[in-house]
């Protein structure tokens, strides 16, 4: 009897480097098949990011900019501590026309707060501004000074910025910008 004694003991006692070794290679294998479908499947990609993937996230520049009608400056620091949407803009550009209609409602229903950035034919935007009856802050951009901190390279360009100051999403051209503004909307 004596000899079944201390068997029977060390079956009871948990081999306690088997139970480490275990559960490390547990750990390592799910963490190795999380890779793995990351690889294989990775998250989409928003196709608005692509274009301005490296200012996502960062904090917007301050602008101070020339006022379109009337004299001073305008800025967006006007909106500190709330999400707005920046639009850059030439009054000549055919793809600036498709937005007009999801700006206003953006601006005017869903009230987003808005700062367009016109560059271009100065009259040609005086006259879109009182064409289509803007009632959110216009400045005007003679020497493009706004373009370099976002990045713009064509028009038009939408820019949201989140309450905390930072760009959530950018597009250029008139679909995407569409959807930026769409998006801004919604939030």
């Amino acid at each position: 009897m004596n000899g079944l004694k201390p068997s029977a003991e060390l079956r009871s006692k948990p081999n306690r480097g088997a139970t480490t070794l275990i559960v490390a290679t547990g750990i390592l294998l799910g963490a190795c098949t999380f890779l793995a479908a990351k690889i294989v499947n990775p998250p989409p990609i928003d196709p608005l990011d692509v274009e301005f993937w490296d200012l996502l996230g960062t904090q917007a520049a301050v602008l101070e900019l020339e006022r379109l009608l009337g004299t001073g400056t305008v800025s967006n620091a006007q909106f500190a501590g709330q999400p707005y949407l920046l639009i850059f803009a030439d009054p000549e550009c055919r793809a600036y026309e498709a937005i007009y209609p999801h700006l206003l409602r953006a601006s005017q229903v869903q009230g987003v707060k808005v700062l367009l950035i016109a560059s271009g034919d100065r009259q040609a935007m005086q006259d879109k501004v009182e064409e289509y009856s803007f009632a959110f802050p216009v400045a005007f951009d003679s020497l493009l000074t706004a373009n370099d901190p976002f990045e713009v390279n064509a028009f038009p360009t939408a820019v949201w910025v989140d309450a905390e100051g930072n760009i959530a999403k950018a597009a250029t051209g008139g679909p995407p910008a569409v959807a930026v503004i769409g998006i801004a909307g919604g939030a």
